[in-house]
């Protein structure tokens, strides 16, 4: 495991180093400033770092480390709080992105998909007690989603950011929807795919979705 991470732009001019360089700065400008769009206050370039640290730390679990980076990179490219289809947007943009760079069809594709899938953080691995993920989609999933399993100050704290994007609901409108999407994490057999981050991370993660729903119930009542 690396004892100091790269930065973003610095593992993006690794990944990228095989590519038209002048493509690649034009598409690192772009998610540069994808990123620092004022609206964004938990989608930002911080959690696209945390994610690509969590990359360099499972690097040899990794079967394709540079295109799970590009994926995390592009992810959250788009993000519009009121818009439905941010992953398919993002999606797209990485699809832009591979043809510019003549990026191989097949890892394109794969890419692709892989973006999609953070719509919905769901996998047959994700019901299996006995055969949890191993490839690179249930990692890249799980890196999304480890915010999840923070410690309770830092997981209250991203969803305050998290609420902040949401300024165009109203309290009970936010309200709703969230005891929703908790409650729907509660309904799956696991949050994370892959047997390390059920071992880190499940745990805190079923303990903080329980304490904020009660917090959010509360509210209600």
């Amino acid at each position: 495991m690396p004892s100091v991470h790269l930065s973003p732009q610095d593992i993006w001019q690794d990944v990228t180093k095989d590519y038209p360089r002048e493509a690649c700065n034009r598409w690192w400008d772009v998610v540069s400033g994808r990123y620092a769009e004022p609206h964004r206050h938990y989608h930002t370039m911080a959690h696209i770092t945390h994610m690509l640290n969590l990359a360099q730390e499972h690097r040899m679990r990794l079967r394709d480390f540079p295109l799970v980076c590009l994926a995390i990179i592009f992810h959250d490219i788009v993000y519009n709080p009121q818009a439905g289809d941010n992953e398919e947007q993002s999606a797209e943009l990485f699809r832009r992105f591979s043809k510019d760079v003549k990026l191989q069809e097949e890892r394109a594709q794969k890419g692709y998909d892989w973006i999609v899938a953070t719509k919905t953080h769901s996998t047959i691995a994700h019901t299996s007690v006995s055969n949890p993920g191993t490839l690179d989609i249930h990692y890249l999933l799980d890196f999304d989603m480890s915010c999840i399993g923070f410690s309770l100050g830092d997981y209250l704290s991203q969803g305050s950011e998290i609420r902040r994007e949401y300024c165009h609901l109203s309290d009970e409108e936010w309200t709703k929807g969230r005891i929703k999407f908790l409650g729907s994490l509660q309904k799956i057999p696991f949050i994370f795919a892959t047997a390390i981050f059920r071992e880190s991370h499940e745990s805190q993660a079923e303990t903080n979705i329980q304490y904020d729903l009660e917090i959010l119930r509360q509210g209600q009542s």
